[in-house]
């Protein structure tokens, strides 16, 4: 549940002096207290009835007590209009996604004992509702099983869409030409047309099995449960999941092992439909659909991992569901703190305290007071800067974004450099940084070296991205390449080094820098360099280049992902690299101690800089810097 929700459902759902005189009265709980809803069985067009009973949560010396009941995950949808339910003679009225959910999953012949935060908890006592959503974590993985409740079925979606799900997931894609394939959606219709010349009998096969089935399952992932913070904590720390479409229902299980599967695995499978469906006229509702996809496989991902050495931790958390919303900005750390694998093991947590009358940058300040302090990876905190002017603005400029921007203004794009095996700060002499926080909390003093000045900037289309993860080349992108690869050539002695520096600028350092934390890193060669940029760089050819035409460009093509929100630079020293996208000329290049990479600082003007973000500069991203001779100083980030 939303804190914002809540709070909209209290004060938006305004009761009438009818609803007051004959509504239910809520008994007060104890501190060690919840409430279950006893929902009567009913065929599907009678009234519902229910019970709330008062159980109990803790003992008496704050232990657990198992009782049986299954928590509902939903959306609260509109709050208007409201339906009427009876619960113990007296009603209670609640929101239109809600009810059809009770009329759905009552029993014909038996009590269903459930929780489901509208009703469980008195959403008019302030104190109550506030206690609660501090309790969530403990309510879902005490239930025998979540209800998930997407919603009534839709004609969009067909028949039996919830059977067809998991044969779907599992239709491997074979190797497909797009350019040969020319996909185009009919407008009249909910399918799309493909040209079957030149493609494979298996390429075949599986566009006109997409043909038959993409935009039904494409309709299950638009709905907005898939989005919503709060689900994620739902149903990681589930038992048992059961998701519900109207009379559909399908085990979580059932589809979970395909979200799970191996990164090139699901990489493959996703590229190839977002081939499809990036090509929609709708592209709201494809959006929606692909965050349902790509936030299925976390969900999976997050639950397979939850209790085992390999459960993430806050800042991995937070970063890994980025995309999903929540109206409360403050729900963007609240409602994981659960999850979070160092959170839940460690007994100092003062700093993280669930507080919604706490400013966003007094959280986001202690929010990175706890990862410079808790997290092993040293400056961790620093990847996720959005670079923003720290004097001028509220929060920080250090501070990591704890408010999901846009798709093309989030910083980074899921690609933080210091995934990377570099060491440009030397974590092994310096594993812990030098820090201090200074002019109330606002500036953050920390040791480091200023190595470089940004003297030419070259920027990428925006086309570069796409909203489904992969990268689209065309000729303004090969424009933009010819500047940069011409740079780089007239300060190299030879076509071969030439060719070898845009290997590791392009790939930021190429396969030996890839570690256990990297994914979506397809090995390409230099070999397999030069040949795409002899694609991209072919100026006799009036289309656009072909960087998908085989696997080993794609590959080439998908390990470009560094670029993403970067702009390409050549510095003071003649080195050449990425820095974040507001980075401007004249900025400075500084590698902070317990850093993994460097990080681009803008002179604020007022003795201090703001962090820009982290920066990929060939030639000192293995320590270099530190061995330079360069002052060591006490850099002051606002």
């Amino acid at each position: 549940m939303e804190a914002s929700e809540s709070l909209d459902h209290a004060e938006s759902d305004k009761r009438t002096s009818e609803e007051l005189t004959n509504a239910y009265k809520y008994e007060i709980l104890l501190e060690t207290e919840f409430r279950i809803l006893e929902l009567f069985p009913g065929k599907p067009d009678d009234e519902i009835h229910c019970k709330l009973r008062n159980e109990p949560m803790y003992d008496d010396n704050g232990e657990e007590i198992h009782i049986h009941y299954e928590a509902v995950s939903y959306t609260w949808g509109a709050p208007t209009p409201k339906r009427q339910i009876v619960c113990s003679g007296k009603a209670i009225y609640i929101r239109m996604n809600l009810f059809q959910a009770l009329k759905n999953i009552r029993r014909k012949d038996r009590i269903r004992r459930i929780w489901v935060d509208a009703i469980c908890i008195n959403q008019f006592d302030i104190p109550e509702r506030n206690q609660h959503v501090q309790r969530m974590d403990s309510v879902f993985a005490g239930a025998d099983r979540v209800l998930v409740w997407l919603g009534e079925e839709s004609s969009e979606e067909g028949d039996r869409v919830l059977d067809v799900l998991p044969v779907w997931l599992a239709l491997y894609p074979p190797h497909i030409d797009w350019f040969a394939a020319k996909i185009e959606w009919y407008t009249s219709s909910p399918t799309f047309s493909f040209s079957s010349k030149g493609l494979s009998k298996e390429a075949v096969e599986w566009l006109s099995y997409q043909q038959t089935h993409l935009m039904h399952l494409l309709h299950i992932f638009a709905r907005r449960w898939w989005r919503r913070k709060w689900v994620i904590q739902e149903v990681v720390q589930s038992k048992e999941a059961l998701i519900i479409c109207g009379q559909e229902e399908i085990s979580w299980a059932a589809i979970s092992s395909y979200f799970n599967a191996d990164q090139d695995k699901f990489s493959l499978w996703h590229d190839s439909l977002a081939r499809i469906y990036d090509k929609h006229p709708d592209k709201a509702f494809v959006n929606h659909a692909n965050d349902g996809i790509f936030h299925s496989r976390q969900l999976a991902r997050l639950a397979a991992n939850f209790h085992g050495p390999d459960a993430l931790s806050l800042w991995n958390v937070v970063f890994e569901t980025n995309d999903f919303k929540c109206t409360e900005p403050r729900d963007n750390l609240f409602s994981l703190f659960a999850i979070a694998a160092d959170v839940r093991s460690s007994a100092k947590i003062d700093l993280l305290h669930v507080d919604y009358s706490n400013s966003i940058r007094k959280i986001s300040i202690n929010y990175c007071r706890w990862l410079l302090m808790h997290d092993p990876y040293a400056l961790i905190c620093l990847r996720t800067v959005t670079g923003n002017n720290g004097c001028s603005r509220d929060v920080p400029s250090w501070t990591p974004n704890i408010v999901p921007a846009p798709w093309r203004r989030r910083p980074d794009l899921r690609r933080p450099l210091s995934m990377l095996s570099y060491d440009a700060g030397r974590l092994d002499s310096n594993p812990r940084p030098t820090w201090t926080l200074i002019s109330e909390d606002r500036i953050l003093s920390i040791k480091g070296v200023i190595t470089d000045t940004i003297t030419k900037i070259i920027s990428p289309p925006y086309i570069d991205i796409t909203n489904h993860g992969w990268l689209h080349f065309g000729k303004d992108h090969a424009m933009w390449l010819r500047k940069c690869y011409d740079i780089v050539a007239s300060q190299t002695a030879n076509s071969e080094r030439t060719i070898d520096l845009m290997y590791n600028i392009l790939t930021c350092g190429g396969e030996k820098t890839r570690g256990a934390d990297v994914r979506d890193w397809q090995s390409p060669s230099v070999k397999t360099c030069r040949r795409w940029l002899d694609v991209v760089l072919d100026e006799h050819s009036d289309s656009e280049p072909n960087v998908y035409a085989d696997s080993e460009l794609s590959a080439m093509t998908k390990s470009i992902v560094y670029a993403k929100l970067r702009q390409f630079c050549v510095t003071s020293e003649s080195r050449f690299g990425w820095v974040p996208e507001a980075t401007r000329v004249g900025d400075k290049i500084c590698v902070l101690f317990g850093g993994k990479v460097p990080f681009a600082i803008s002179d604020c003007d007022r003795g201090h800089y703001n962090l820009m973000g982290e920066a990929y500069i060939n030639g000192i991203m293995n320590g270099e810097a530190l061995d330079s001779g360069l002052p060591e100083q006490m850099i002051e980030l606002c």
